[in-house]
């Protein structure tokens, strides 16, 4: 969810606004410290345009962000993230 916020130059209290929920709550969700409840992730997914499965799932996440269009320079900034992140993550 991190990823998906931050690649589209979200704050977590933009993500919150436009999910109808508190920035602490956004924060805590990406810290791993809450649990999300399905009509929460329901409302993230729809800012999101994806479906709960899709942003709930990393095998899913890399994919879609990989499917975005965005400026050259933004669009090098995001291969260079995601190459770090998947290298970070195997």
């Amino acid at each position: 969810m991190r990823l998906l916020r931050t690649v589209r130059g979200w704050s977590q209290e933009t993500l919150a606004m436009n999910a109808g929920l508190d920035r602490t709550f956004v924060g805590a969700i990406e810290r791993a410290e809450r649990n999300l409840a399905l009509a929460t992730a329901e409302k993230i997914a729809n800012v999101f345009q994806l479906s709960v499965a899709d942003l709930l799932s990393p095998h899913t996440s890399a994919a879609l962000l990989n499917a975005l269009t965005w400026s050259d320079k933004t669009s090098n900034q995001l291969r260079y993230r995601l190459c770090w992140i998947r290298e970070c993550s195997i």
